[in-house]
């Protein structure tokens, strides 16, 4: 006789996002179409070509809540300690003593202050520039500290997580790029499915809006030169899209098998039912044209979750607001659902908070969880001119009431990579 298949859902989420540090205070602000993109003023005074972005702007009060973000230089573990509170505050948990749980967070590689590492330079070379790597060994025990290196590995943030909590089950960082969230968040589902653990705590965090980021990705092309409208610059799928938006912030998500949750009398938010990935195998800075392989990863995904796509009725795309991926993701998904594409609803987080990379499928993941949960979506702002070749149902304008049964959320990676996760509404 065939074992039944473990159910997993969501009974936590927190988030901190440029709209602001809970789940409810982001989702109300997405679903009232408020962008949280503006200038930034550091960059803007020092002449830089890009200078936009959507900053966390009180992260200072979470430094000060979370003072090991200071030891560490990282603002972006206080924004998880900020989320993962929220969440497991909603999941009502206050001790993993007598819990299989695991950790599972999609995080990218952290920097050293651009000041700091400047001055290590300015002490290390001579007057021809070039460095000498005696001194700058001696200037970097000097100047660093093993806090600051700590935070420069991925796996960090999730054995600090380990430590806090004393979480002593398996424990992942998936550093994939801008789909590193699903990939993580995929894992945990498939662990408390096999049976290994009963519940994960999965997510991720980002901190991209410094001089290196916003150096390199202007200088791939990818961002935005919309610095006098700020608030419109981040368009999916509009005529006039010219680029993403740089963002940050955080997303803790509880998964639980279904039977542990109930017996816990957690507040169950929805099912979290499929997981997929696939590689464009393509350039590694610009996704497949034809959209066929995260049309293949979304197919895929729909599959592990055993719907069909008459179960799917929203998608909570990558969208990043450049020319290609916003016209390839509208092929992925007209290739998959046909004709019935045009009765999905579709709408882009990233038009009001810009793309916070590694941490934005894990914020997205969340907004869809929340959406299924309170059967609303939110819209997708700045779209002003159609796009012929994005004709699909984007949710312009305003938020709209919609029974959400099924949704797909995706994240499309620059390396190529594709991650779709699929929640469901949850019933017994």
């Amino acid at each position: 006789m065939k074992k039944e298949r473990r159910r997993v859902v969501v009974s936590g989420a927190g988030l901190v996002t440029p709209l602001g540090l809970s789940a409810a205070e982001t989702f109300s602000g997405l679903c009232a179409g408020k962008s949280a993109i503006g200038e930034l003023d550091e960059f803007k005074k020092a002449g830089f070509e890009v200078y936009i972005g959507a900053e966390v702007r009180d992260a200072h009060k979470l430094i000060e809540k979370y003072p090991d973000a200071a030891k560490y230089a990282s603002r972006k573990l206080a924004f998880i300690l900020s989320a993962l509170d929220e969440a497991l505050a909603g999941a009502r948990l206050f001790d993993f003593n007598d819990i299989s749980c695991g950790l599972f967070f999609g995080i990218e590689t952290s920097r050293i202050a651009f000041e700091k590492a400047f001055e290590i330079y300015r002490r290390s070379c001579g007057p021809d520039f070039k460095v000498d790597y005696g001194l700058f060994g001696r200037d970097c025990l000097k100047l660093l500290n093993k806090y600051e290196i700590r935070n420069k590995f991925p796996f960090f943030i999730p054995g600090y997580i380990a430590g806090r909590h004393n979480i002593k089950g398996p424990l992942m960082a998936t550093s994939n790029a801008c789909a590193s969230s699903n990939y993580a968040i995929g894992e945990a589902m498939r662990r408390i499915r096999s049976g290994e653990i009963d519940m994960a705590i999965t997510g991720s965090c980002d901190e991209m809006i410094d001089a290196y980021i916003l150096t390199g990705f202007n200088l791939l092309g990818a961002l935005s030169t919309n610095n006098k409208n700020p608030e419109s610059a981040s368009r999916p799928f509009d005529a006039e899209r010219d680029g993403f938006v740089l963002g940050e912030g955080a997303a803790v998500l509880v998964l639980e098998e279904e039977s542990c949750a109930r017996a816990r009398g957690a507040d169950i938010i929805c099912e979290l039912s499929g997981y997929a990935s696939s590689s464009d195998a393509e350039k590694i800075t610009a996704c497949r044209p034809d959209g066929g392989m995260l049309k293949l990863a979304m197919e895929q995904a729909m599959l592990d979750a055993s719907l069909t796509p008459s179960g799917i009725n929203y998608i909570n795309p990558h969208a990043t607001s450049t020319r290609l991926n916003d016209a390839a993701e509208t092929r992925a998904i007209k290739l998959l659902f046909g004709a019935a594409a045009k009765d999905i609803v579709i709408s882009a987080t990233k038009s009001m908070i810009g793309h916070s990379v590694a941490a934005a499928g894990a914020i997205e993941a969340v907004v869809t969880a929340l959406s299924v949960k309170n059967d609303i979506c939110h819209p997708t702002i700045n779209l002003i001119t159609p796009d012929a070749v994005c004709d699909l149902d984007y949710c312009p304008g305003a938020a709209r009431k919609l029974i959400i049964n099924g949704a797909i959320s995706n994240s499309c990676g620059f390396s190529g990579g594709n991650s779709c996760i699929v929640v469901n509404k949850y019933g017994e």
